[in-house]
C-alpha cells in the first residue's frame, strides 16, 4: 500500500487536515446561517401574503425592497 501524507503513523493530523476540518466547520456554519436567513425572509413574505389575503389589496402592498435587482444590500461582494 502506498503511504500518503495523511498516513503519519502517529495518529496526529497534519496541518492541511486541520485546516480542511476548520474550513468544513466554518462553511457548514455559514450555510446554516444563510438557510436561517432565507427561512426568515420566506416567513415574512408568507405573513405579508396572508395579510393581503385577509385584508384585501394587491401585491403592490408587499414590502419586497430586499428582493429588487438593484438593491445595494444584495451586492455585498464585487
Amino acid at each position: 500500500m502506498v503511504k500518503t501524507d495523511r498516513d503519519s503513523g502517529g495518529g496526529e493530523a497534519s496541518g492541511m487536515d486541520l485546516l480542511r476540518d476548520e474550513l468544513v466547520d466554518y462553511l457548514g456554519a455559514e450555510v446554516g446561517h444563510l438557510a436561517d436567513k432565507v427561512g426568515d425572509k420566506l416567513a415574512d413574505l408568507t405573513d405579508q401574503l396572508f395579510d393581503i389575503a385577509e385584508n384585501g389589496g394587491g401585491l403592490s402592498a408587499l414590502d419586497i425592497r430586499g428582493c429588487q435587482r438593484n438593491d445595494t444590500r444584495m451586492r455585498q461582494f464585487p
